[in-house]
C-alpha cells in the first residue's frame, strides 16, 4: 500500500460550527482501491502525484496530481490509484454546521465534486495541516481555516448585491477568527471600499463590521470555554487574542461576566443537567 499516515483530532477541543476529525497522507500502490463505501461525514483528498479516478452518484471522474475532490457524508463512493501511476494523497475528515456553506463557496456540489487547484494554494495548505501532527487545537484550527480559505479565495459570486458582499465578509471573519483581522482588510477581499462595507453591514446586520466581528469572536470563545480542557489564554488564542487581560476585557464588555466565572457556571450547569438534578440516587 505503500505510506501511510493518520492522525486524530481531539473534536472535544474544537469548535462546533467545522471541525476536523481526522487527518493524513497515503502513498498508494498501483491499483489500490478504497470502498465502496459511505462515509458519515465530509472527506477531502488532494493529489499530489500520479492518478487515479473517483466513482460517486454513478459517475466516474478521472483525477489526476494538482487536483483535490470530495465525497460527502451518506455518499457511496470508490476511488482507486492508477495501475501504472498511482496517486499519492493527503486527505482530511471533517464535519460541522458551517461545512455545507464553505463547500459551496469552494464551488463544489455532488454533480462537482473535483476541483483544480490552479495556483497550488490549496494543496499547501493541506499539506500545512497534515504535517502538524498531534499540535495544540489552536493550531489546528488556524490550518483548518488555511485550507478552506485557500478553496474559497476567488470564488465566491457577486450576486445579489450588498447581501452578498455581506456574506462574503462573513466567511472571511469565520476563516479567519484566529488572526486579527482590519475593516480595510475585510473590503479588500469583498473588492469594495471601506465606507461602503460599513454601510452595508449597518444596514442588514445592524451593527459596524469591527462590532460584528468581536461579537463573532466572543460567541466562539464562549464555545470553548464550554470544554473544561481549555484554559482562557487558549480561548483567547484561537480567537485571535494574543493578550489574556484584553480577551478578558472585552469578554467581559460582552457577557458582562468574566470568562473565568462564565466558565465556571457552564461547567456547574452542564454537571447539573447530566447528573438529572433532584434525581432519586439509585446504587
Amino acid at each position: 500500500m505503500g505510506l501511510f499516515h493518520v492522525w486524530y483530532a481531539d473534536t472535544g477541543l474544537l469548535p462546533q460550527d467545522i471541525y476536523p476529525l481526522q487527518y493524513g497522507e497515503q502513498e498508494c500502490d498501483g491499483g489500490y482501491g478504497y470502498g465502496p463505501c459511505i462515509r458519515n461525514f465530509y472527506f477531502l483528498h488532494y493529489v499530489y502525484s500520479g492518478r487515479g479516478y473517483l466513482l460517486a452518484e454513478g459517475k466516474r471522474y478521472e483525477i489526476e496530481a494538482g487536483q483535490y475532490f470530495l465525497i460527502y457524508p451518506g455518499q457511496l463512493a470508490y476511488y482507486e490509484a492508477d495501475k501504472k501511476e498511482p496517486w499519492m494523497y493527503r486527505w482530511l475528515e471533517f464535519s460541522g454546521a458551517f461545512c455545507e456553506e464553505v463547500l459551496l463557496a469552494a464551488g463544489f456540489s455532488k454533480e462537482t465534486p473535483v476541483l483544480s487547484d490552479t495556483d497550488g494554494e490549496v494543496g499547501r495548505a493541506v499539506c500545512s495541516l497534515t504535517a502538524a501532527g498531534h499540535a495544540e487545537f489552536s493550531l489546528i484550527m488556524g490550518k483548518l481555516w488555511g485550507v478552506l480559505h485557500a478553496m474559497t479565495a476567488g470564488r465566491m459570486q457577486e450576486t445579489g448585491g450588498g447581501s452578498t458582499y455581506v456574506r462574503k465578509c462573513e466567511a472571511y471573519m469565520r476563516m479567519n477568527l484566529h488572526k486579527k483581522i482590519r475593516v480595510t482588510e475585510l473590503a479588500a477581499y469583498a473588492g469594495i471600499n471601506r465606507s461602503y462595507l460599513s454601510r452595508i453591514f449597518r444596514e442588514q446586520k445592524g451593527q459596524s463590521p469591527q462590532q460584528y466581528l468581536l461579537k463573532l469572536k466572543m460567541e466562539t470563545a464562549a464555545q470553548h470555554l464550554k470544554k473544561k480542557e481549555i484554559s482562557i489564554k487558549e480561548a483567547a488564542l484561537c480567537v485571535g487574542y494574543d493578550d489574556p487581560l484584553e480577551f478578558s476585557k472585552q469578554f467581559r464588555r460582552h457577557f458582562k461576566v468574566s470568562p473565568g466565572r462564565w466558565q465556571k457556571q457552564q461547567f456547574y450547569e452542564q454537571s447539573v443537567r447530566g447528573h438529572g438534578a433532584g434525581a432519586p440516587s439509585s446504587e
